[in-house]
């Protein structure tokens, strides 16, 4: 679970006791997160620096990459290859390799990016864009959007 504002990101492996069984420092507050599906690792984007952690958790470790941009949100691939981050403040998403925590081609046109989810499947990469109402859906790959308006102000 990341923790905003407090330089650490924290893993629950317990959920049933509620116990957290590891925290891994990772600096910049981490305020997204994006989680491998068998639980072996997690990847956090830190609002407040241009960094993006992979977590390791058999064995322990963390191995922190910098990139040109601030971030609001993260979602893994349901592959595990890739790394969706919102771009803080932009209108892009990032991809990242996360093998090599190398950044591909953004995806672009979207509005001030924030919540980031990739459906089960791998097919889809929802993102919310903050201040407008309106939640983008990315087919994937190649990169369609669609549009779909949402109730509210979006902020």
């Amino acid at each position: 679970i990341g923790q905003f504002d407090c330089r650490e990101l924290e893993v629950v492996v317990d959920l049933d006791a509620a116990i957290v069984t590891s925290s891994h420092p990772v600096g910049g507050d981490a305020y997204g997160l994006g989680v491998q599906r068998d639980g072996s690792r997690a990847f956090a984007a830190q609002v407040h620096a241009a960094n993006v952690s992979r977590i390791g958790f058999s064995p322990p470790s963390v191995q922190t990459a910098g990139f040109a941009f601030t971030s609001h949100g993260a979602a893994l691939s349901a592959d595990g290859r890739t790394l969706y981050v919102a771009v803080r403040n932009g209108s892009e998403v990032a991809v990242v390799d996360a093998a090599t925590m190398t950044e591909g081609p953004r995806i672009t046109g979207l509005s001030n990016p924030g919540g980031i989810h990739v459906d089960p499947q791998g097919r889809y990469v929802a993102v919310t864009n903050y201040g407008v109402p309106r939640l983008t859906v990315i087919q994937l790959p190649g990169g369609v959007q669609r549009h779909v308006p949402m109730p509210g102000t979006g902020g």
